[in-house]
């Protein structure tokens, strides 16, 4: 028990003192999350700037032009009065989108003629043009649908009886788990989790190849009397409470910080990130005691670490993606993670429905065991080997 606990100690002592140990644990995390989580800060996009190219000049596009400026989501910064205006508006980068409104759209309208209004999106940004296009179609639909009630109003129905005959099905759209689509919500925890994988694997990585390289593998041995069982799971024990305080300064620290609501229930989150935690610690030492070199060890799990993000399914929908990808999004911790804490933290789901995340992450975290132990156990002899040869 006591070489149990040294070796614990010793790792324990050197993430902390190290200035590699410091770097990823504390210093870096602190500096990136806190600029990422800034960048998101706002949450959702207000006031992108549009164009309004009327050729109607009437009451009705007037009001329109009031819809467009009172949207929380849009800024009429410019009024345009030619073609040529319209291409110099959008290249010269001033606006997002033009609201085009044609000439008589007032006339025919009260002819109960059809009219276009166009609206024009830099659509080479999605987000921008997606929002213009969501805010300005809920503008023009609910114009029309004024106009229509207040002729049916002047034939003598009333108001009620004018949205029945309207609107015979209505639609309620009621968003759940993030109703205001925020943003910052949305990508923060995903930013934080997806650094703190690479975070433990680039710690994890060096656990055994460092101490073969540096000759602390003899002091090691001596401590455990050569059990490579207590050399990995005190190893694994100090690395697993290093990165249980990283997570705390995560959702203790950052959460409250900028405000992301933290909703699910709280351990079922702790389980979550417990078995995260162990899967990505032991595929670090597999890769740690495969590679004795460190430089190629880092190589090896920043090739594996850096896709995560985008084959994780959290910035494009694996559903939409090619039969490979996805194998390579479910040979990825972070994949299952994601999965689980969605449906624990945004969706607030019973824990019964991450089980399945659950289980792959344990068995990542078996299979990083049951290669960690029997190369560690090969290289170890090597080693004594090699020192029995020099002597």
């Amino acid at each position: 028990m006591r070489g149990f606990l040294s070796i614990i100690w010793r790792e324990l002592q050197y993430l902390y003192t190290s200035r590699s140990g410091f770097l990823l644990l504390i210093a870096v995390p602190i500096v990136v999350y806190f600029l990422l989580n800034s960048l998101y800060g706002k949450g959702n996009i207000n006031d992108l700037p549009i164009a309004v190219y009327d050729q109607d000049h009437s009451e009705l596009s007037r009001t329109l032009t009031r819809f467009l400026e009172a949207s929380p989501y849009l800024s009429v910064a410019q009024q345009l009065t030619s073609e040529e205006d319209m291409q110099e508006a959008f290249q010269s980068g001033k606006v997002q989108g033009i609201v085009y409104i044609p000439h008589d759209l007032e006339r025919e309208v009260l002819r109960s003629r059809s009219q276009k209004v166009v609206v024009y999106t830099n659509s080479s940004n999605i987000v921008f043009g997606n929002l213009i296009y969501k805010a300005s179609s809920e503008i023009v639909l609910t114009t029309s649908a004024g106009i229509l009630i207040q002729k049916m109003q002047a034939q003598g129905l009333t108001e009620k009886q004018s949205m029945e005959l309207f609107q015979p099905m209505r639609l309620s759209f009621k968003p759940l788990y993030n109703p205001s689509y925020n943003y910052l919500f949305y990508l923060g925890p995903g930013l934080m989790t997806v650094l703190m994988q690479m975070f433990i694997m680039f710690v994890a990585v060096r656990a055994f190849n460092r101490e073969f390289n540096t000759g602390g593998i003899t002091e090691m041995i001596n401590i455990t009397k050569g059990s490579v069982f207590k050399m990995l799971l005190g190893k694994y024990m100090a690395q697993l409470i290093a990165f249980s305080i990283f997570a705390l300064m995560i959702f203790g620290i950052f959460f409250p910080l900028f405000n992301i609501p933290l909703n699910g229930e709280i351990w079922s989150m702790i389980l979550l990130l417990f078995v995260f935690i162990s899967a990505s610690i032991f595929l670090g030492f597999a890769v740690s005691t495969i590679f004795l070199d460190e430089m190629l060890s880092m190589d090896v799990v920043l090739f594996y670490n850096s896709p995560a993000f985008v084959f994780s399914g959290f910035t494009f929908p694996l559903l939409g993606m090619p039969w490979y990808s996805k194998f390579y999004a479910g040979i990825i911790p972070y994949t299952h993670f994601l999965y689980g804490f969605f449906k624990i933290e945004l969706m607030q789901t019973p824990l019964k429905y991450a089980v399945n995340e659950i289980i792959v992450l344990i068995i990542f975290a078996i299979i990083g065991l049951l290669v960690s132990f029997p190369v560690l156990s090969i290289q170890l002899k090597n080693y004594t080997k090699r020192q029995e040869a020099n002597i």
